[in-house]
């Protein structure tokens, strides 16, 4: 591991009438002063131990803030510690670019690959920081940095990933950029995702979680044609729309929506992004889930956890990649018809309904279906009939349901498990 930071001496020292504590001067400083340079002096001895740099030039690595004007300076020197086998991983606390420069990046280790900034005191982390990172550095994590209000990321960049958490950030900005592949912001005021956005033409995973944010507009997401998820989750959107699509080229695979104020989608709205695979709208609060569904490479579509009195798929195109269907604790008070547009769906989850009445036969056409999950409804007719039963389903679970009595022949008791 290396690391340089700052401490204090055990005994003082007389140094200059200057505030610039770089170079000796006549006067001494007062004692609380006189430490200040001592912070200063002892990371340098450090590095001069280790044969890294000269003693002069090391009075510029270790930062300190004061006010000579008053008798408690206020002290916060930076910290920069490098820890990891062969790709090292290096942390830089407390530092203050406008006060301290940049001169501390050019100390980062060629097998450092990660740099995480700590209580970054700066309001808006630009080119001057972040194009001064060297080129070895492909991951930028800023975190617990509440001065920091604004982000802008140039086109000179060059890593790979930046993670942005427990910041104040409240504006983000991209200049055209080849090189940023993953973006994640976490608790900030961020309001809205820009549109500048665009200029990632690399990105292919953007998680922005734990924000303010209330409207999205995926036709924001349509020309980046390398992205493959969208983690909009734990935030306060209440509107999915599509302002335009035209010539869309998306590869996205996964849309997450999940924990956010949804109350209404029209499925239509997912129809330009013709490899999506996996739809998260779980943990909403959706009345309404009406209309055409177009993609056919849908796999998972999860939207339990919401307050949907009804599903229709007769709408829906045919999805045969669709293997598990997930709208457990809503309102349904029926099971969904036209359930042949899953041809392959081997489970469903439709436990916490208020469903009174089940028959089988809304499952014969589902050739595949091995398990059926209908606890805690309200059931008090179930209706099984042997010709209606799915040829593989292996689990039908009705527990804490209100159905007292089930005909069941022998035969069909050694095909199915019915839990009751």
């Amino acid at each position: 591991m290396c690391c340089f930071g700052c401490m204090v001496l055990p005994k003082p020292i007389s140094t200059s009438n200057s505030t610039d504590l770089i170079t000796p001067h006549k006067r001494p400083l007062s004692m609380n002063a006189t430490l200040l340079y001592y912070l200063r002096c002892y990371t340098c001895r450090i590095l001069s131990s280790l044969g890294t740099h000269s003693f002069t030039e090391c009075l510029c690595l270790c930062g300190f803030r004061s006010s000579f004007a008053t008798a408690a300076p206020i002290v916060a020197a930076f910290q920069f510690v490098c820890s990891g086998s062969a790709a090292l991983t290096c942390s830089l606390t407390n530092l203050y670019p406008d006060y301290e420069g940049t001169f501390v990046l050019q100390h980062i280790p060629p097998s450092a690959y990660m740099l995480v900034f700590s209580r970054l005191r700066v309001s808006t982390i630009d080119h001057k920081l972040l194009s001064a990172l060297p080129t070895t550095v492909t991951h930028v994590l800023v975190n617990d940095s509440t001065y920091v209000i604004n982000v802008k990321v140039p086109a000179s960049a060059s890593f790979l990933s930046l993670v942005i958490l427990q910041t104040k950030l409240g504006a983000i900005s991209f200049e055209p950029n080849f090189n940023l592949s993953q973006l994640t912001i976490e608790q900030a005021p961020l309001h809205h995702i820009p549109s500048s956005l665009l200029n990632l033409r690399s990105l292919a995973y953007v998680k922005i979680n734990f924000t303010p944010v209330q409207n999205i507009d995926v036709s924001l997401f349509c020309n980046l044609t390398q992205l493959q998820t969208i983690d909009l989750k734990y935030n306060k959107i209440y509107s999915v729309t599509a302002s335009q699509f035209s010539g869309c080229t998306s590869s996205l695979l996964e849309l997450l929506l999940a924990n956010n104020r949804l109350k209404r989608i029209i499925p239509s709205v997912f129809a330009p992004f013709r490899r999506l695979e996996v739809i998260d709208l779980s943990h909403n609060m959706l009345e309404s889930f009406v209309g055409r569904f177009q993609n056919t490479e849908i796999s998972q579509l999860l939207i339990s956890n919401n307050l949907l009195p009804q599903i229709d798929p007769c709408e829906w195109v045919l999805m045969p990649n669709m293997t598990s269907l997930f709208i457990e604790k809503n309102k349904l008070i029926g099971v969904p018809d036209c359930l042949h547009k899953f041809p392959n769906l081997y489970s469903i989850n439709l436990e916490n309904n208020l469903l009174s009445s089940v028959s089988l036969a809304a499952f014969a056409q589902l050739k595949v279906l091995q398990y059926l999950r209908l606890s805690w409804n309200p059931i008090v007719s179930f209706i099984l009939r042997e010709d209606s039963v799915p040829p593989k389903l292996l689990q039908i679970d009705m527990r804490h349901s209100r159905v007292n009595y089930l005909n069941v022949s022998k035969k069909m008791l050694q095909q199915i498990q019915i839990q009751t």
